[in-house]
């Protein structure tokens, strides 16, 4: 039985890991490691090239998306996961523009759009 302070404890490793995860995604992102893969498998030394950063960090980077799930070994290189290739489209931003209307949304209540209303939610899928 967990005491009340592992059970606290293993929430906020939780959320820690949660934000871990946001961060690596990211990073990636930002620094175009997904996008130097959206043409085929390359090693760590490829993509730190096209990126134009450094080997080793980017080899950790890309082992942190591999455990992620958003790419997979391609023998010695690495490639994207399916769901990488999915992210690629309009779905990179993980639903920013959803999530940066929540402290509106806390203070006024109002939604940013009505997803129960047929015209408003066609328009956001």
């Amino acid at each position: 039985m967990m005491t009340p302070d592992n059970r606290a404890l293993d929430a906020y490793t939780r959320l820690m890991s949660a934000n871990g995860a946001a961060q690596i995604y990211r990073a990636a992102q930002q620094a175009g490691i997904l996008q130097a893969l959206a043409d085929g498998p390359a090693s760590a030394a490829a993509v730190a090239q096209a990126c134009g950063t450094a080997l080793r960090p980017t080899g950790l980077l890309l082992d942190g998306l591999r455990a992620l799930g958003l790419v997979e070994p391609a023998g010695e290189a690495y490639a994207l996961a399916p769901v990488a290739r999915f992210l690629a489209g309009p779905y990179r931003d993980l639903g920013d523009a959803y999530w940066s209307h929540l402290p509106a949304f806390l203070r006024s209540g109002e939604p940013l759009a009505r997803m129960d209303d047929p015209q408003q939610s066609e328009r956001h899928y």
